[in-house]
C-alpha cells in the first residue's frame, strides 16, 4: 500500500526546493529532493514547477519567503468570532499596510496554568500581503498541484526541532542578525541585534524578559543559521555572519527532530540550510507531525 505523502515545497528569489515525505513505522521519511532556480515570476515559477517535476495532484503544503507581520496579545476569554473581530479593528489601527493588501489569520492559546494568567488567552496573528498568497495560489493550483496548506516564512523553520520549551532562531539580516523565538508554532518575539557577541547577548536577555511576560520560563536552545535567504521587499543585503559558539555553550543548541533521507535525497540533503528546513518543516506540518504534545 502506498504511504500518504505531502510535497512539502519552499522557494526565496532565487530558486524553489521541494521534498517529498511520508511517515513510516513513525519516522518521518525523506525520499525524494526537486530543486529548480527562479526564472520569472513567483505565480509563473510555481506552476512551472509543479509541470516539470509531474506533480499534478499531489498534496502539497507550500511557503515563499517574503514580508510579514505577526504579534500576539494576552486577551480575556472570548469567542472565536469576538477575537477576529477584535483583531480586525487593531489591525486597523497599528499595521501600516492598507487593509485591503493583506490577508490575516490569527490562533488562540488558552491560559490553563495557575496564576494571574490563568482563564486568559493568548491571540498570535499573522499578516501576508495578498499578492504574495494569490501567487502562490493560482500559481500551484494552476499546474494542478493539491495545495493543502500555505504558511508563512518563517514559520516551518520552527517545525523542524525537538520541542524543548522556547525556541531561539537566528538569521543574518542586514549586517547584524534577526533573533525570534517561538514555542508552539508561535513567534513569541522578533528582535534584530547588531552583528557581534555583546549585542546578540543582550537581543537574547531582552527575548527572555519578554518571553517571562506571557508566562514562558525561558529560551531553552538556540539554533543559528549562517546564511541569509533573499526574499521580496527585503532592502538591505544581508551578509554571511559568524555565530558565536559561546552562546550556545549558554543556551544549548537545539537538536533537529529525527527524519530519515532515503533514494535521491541521501544525495541532496542541505543540513544547515535554510530553504532545506522551510520545506522540511512543511512535509511535517502536512502529514500533521508535531514535536510538542
Amino acid at each position: 500500500m502506498k504511504e500518504k505523502n505531502v510535497i512539502g515545497i519552499a522557494s526565496d528569489t532565487t530558486m524553489l526546493l521541494g521534498l517529498n515525505g511520508y511517515i513510516k513505522e513513525d519516522c518521518l521519511i525523506i525520499d525524494d529532493v526537486m530543486c529548480a532556480s527562479r526564472k520569472h515570476t513567483l505565480e509563473e515559477d510555481c506552476e512551472a514547477f509543479v509541470h516539470r517535476f509531474s506533480l499534478e495532484g499531489e498534496r502539497m503544503a507550500v511557503a515563499a519567503v517574503s514580508a510579514y507581520r505577526c504579534g500576539g496579545m494576552e486577551i480575556p476569554k472570548l469567542s472565536r468570532q469576538e477575537a477576529k473581530d477584535m483583531l480586525h479593528w487593531q489591525l486597523e489601527d497599528t499595521l501600516e499596510w492598507d487593509k485591503d493588501t493583506y490577508y490575516s489569520d490569527f490562533m488562540l492559546t488558552a491560559r490553563e496554568e495557575a496564576g494571574e494568567k490563568a482563564g486568559t488567552d493568548y491571540l498570535y496573528w499573522v499578516v501576508l500581503p495578498k499578492v504574495h498568497v494569490d501567487a502562490l495560489a493560482t500559481g500551484y493550483f494552476r499546474g494542478g498541484g493539491d495545495v493543502r496548506i500555505i504558511d508563512y516564512w518563517p514559520s516551518p523553520l520552527s517545525r523542524v526541532f525537538e520541542e524543548t520549551g522556547a525556541k531561539a532562531l537566528v538569521w543574518p539580516e542586514g549586517e547584524g542578525w534577526r533573533l525570534t523565538v517561538w514555542r508552539q508554532d508561535i513567534c513569541y518575539v522578533s528582535l534584530y541585534s547588531g552583528a557581534d557577541e555583546a549585542s546578540l547577548r543582550q537581543a537574547l536577555q531582552e527575548a527572555e524578559q519578554a518571553i517571562f511576560l506571557v508566562g514562558l520560563s525561558g529560551i531553552d536552545g538556540i539554533y543559528a543559521y549562517t546564511e541569509a535567504v533573499p526574499y521580496d521587499g527585503m532592502s538591505i543585503e544581508a551578509s554571511e555572519q559568524v555565530f558565536p559558539e559561546t552562546l550556545y555553550n549558554e543556551y544549548g543548541m537545539l537538536s533537529h527532530a529525527s527524519y530519515q533521507c532515503t533514494n535521491r535525497a541521501v544525495t541532496y540533503e542541505e543540513k544547515e540550510s535554510m530553504l532545506w528546513d522551510m520545506a522540511l518543516g512543511l512535509v511535517r506540518r502536512g502529514l500533521g507531525m508535531k514535536t510538542y504534545d
